[in-house]
This record gives structure tokens, sequence and C-alpha cells, in this order.
């Protein structure tokens, strides 16, 4: 397991799509933080200061790709495994369980490095340009609240985490999604639409009935600065799990007939040949 997750990194960190996808997120960032300095708040808050503006605050940009980028990075790679069958060779040594577990593994060490790598990044560039933590004047809102009046730097992390969380969590579900699907393009794009669109549909769920769907809806989970309560923040994000895991579940069983299928046309051939 172990040789597969660490391969798995490899072939994550050497991929133009987590450089790209790297870029994008500090570009976005770049852009809302000089947006935010052109009104001079990096004088009067520093440019610790503006990490916190420009990304716990308020990102619209990321708030919209988010979701996608954790299956960009590792959809591609897995997909083009169960596809072309080289999982077969792999799976043989260590077990298909096994070899699913590593790679949901890797689809959450993906998911989140590509956020703990950018958004060190920025925070470096910051730190870079002002090393001062000066006081910020606003009213934290959200998760760790209680936490950015006793240390900015330690809210900070704390964001840096959860993001990693929510990054980890998306690429996890791009990965059952496409194993469950055999599908490219649903890997991609599902989790995505899911994240970002599913406040469309909330009025199908405006009736006492059903009502209590909206709370797992994972519409803006990712965005720490939002006063949703704890327990529905953590449903959604348990939502996020739970189905990947019944997703993987069922790729499972999937390859696992598939592959029962294949042994047993390649033993009726074998015997037809030893007939003739």
């Amino acid at each position: 397991m172990g040789k597969i997750i660490i391969s798995d990194i490899k072939r994550a960190l050497s991929s133009k799509r987590f450089w790209i996808s790297a870029g994008l997120i500090i570009i976005c960032t770049a852009i809302n933080l000089l947006a935010s300095s052109a009104y001079d708040l990096n004088k009067r808050v520093g440019w610790i200061g503006l990490f916190i503006f420009g990304n716990i605050i308020g990102n619209p940009m990321i708030y919209l790709l988010e979701p996608f980028i954790p299956a960009f990075i590792f959809a591609p790679l897995f997909m083009e495994d169960i596809k072309s069958g080289a999982y077969k060779d792999v799976s043989k040594k260590t077990g298909l369980k096994k070899y699913l577990a590593a790679r949901s593994v890797s689809s959450l060490i993906a998911g989140s490095g590509i956020f703990i790598i950018s958004l060190l990044i920025i925070l470096a560039g910051c730190f870079f340009c002002d090393p001062t933590v000066q006081t910020i004047e606003y009213m934290p809102i959200g998760l760790f609240k209680e936490v950015y009046y006793s240390s900015a730097l330690l809210y900070i992390i704390l964001f840096i985490l959860y993001t990693a969380l929510c990054g980890a969590l998306f690429c996890f579900l791009s990965f059952g999604i496409g194993l469950a699907s055999n599908s490219s393009s649903m890997s991609l794009v599902l989790p995505g639409i899911i994240g970002s669109c599913s406040y469309l549909m909330l009025n199908l769920f405006n009736n006492p009935v059903l009502s209590w769907m909206q709370v797992l809806l994972p519409y803006l989970v990712y965005a720490f600065d939002v006063g949703t309560p704890p327990l529905n923040r953590m449903a959604k994000l348990c939502f996020i799990l739970f189905a990947s895991l019944i997703l993987v579940a069922a790729g499972y069983h999937k390859l696992k007939k598939e592959s029962r299928v294949n042994t047993a046309a390649t033993g009726e051939t074998h015997a037809n040949k030893i007939e003739v």
C-alpha cells in the first residue's frame, strides 16, 4: 500500500495539472490581495492581515474553483489506470481492497496537499512583504472565531488545515464517482457541481418532509468565514465522506464482478483450447 501511495504522490507532484492548479490558486488570491491593497488596506492591516482579507473573509474566484481543483489533479491519474487495466497487475499483488484503500488515501493526500502548498506559498509571500502582524479591524464569524482574538497566525493555520480537509474530501468524492461510474468526465465535473451548485437544489427540499436534506447539501462548506453552525458544517462534511465511501464500495464490487467474469471467460477459452 505504501508504495502505491508514494507513487501516486510523486505522480501528482510531477504532473502539470498540480502546478497549474497551484498557480491558479495563487493568481486568483493575488488578484484579490491586489484589489484589497489598492485601497491602502495593506498600510492599515499589514500583509498578514491582507492574507486574511484575501482568503478567509472572501475569495469568490476560489469559492467557485475549489471543489473542481482536487478532481482536476487526481482524477486523470487513477482513471487512466482503471480504463487501461493497469491496476490489475498491482491489485493482484496487494489485493483489490488494499489497492483501492491505497488509492483512496492518495486522493485524500493529493486533494489536501494542493491547498496546503498553495496557501503556504501565498502566506510566505505576504510574510516576505511584511512579517509584522497588525491588529485587523473585523469581526470574525464562522469556525474558530474565538481563536482570532488570541492569535491571528493560529487562526490562519486553522484556515489552511480546514481548507485542506475540504480539498481532501472533494478529491475523495471525485475518486469514488470515477470508480463507480467509470467515467473520467463525471469524476472531473460532478464534485465541482455538487460543491458549487448544490444551492440550486434547495427549492427541491423546501417542504417539511425533505427539508432536513438542506443540512446535507455541501454548498459553501469550504467557506471558512461563513456563519454556518458547526454541527451543520460537520453534517455536510460527513455527507461528502459517507457518499464517497459508498461510491468506492460500489466501484469495488463492480471491479470484483468484472474480474470474475473475465476469469470465467478466460477459463472457458482455455478449456475449449484443450478440448480442441
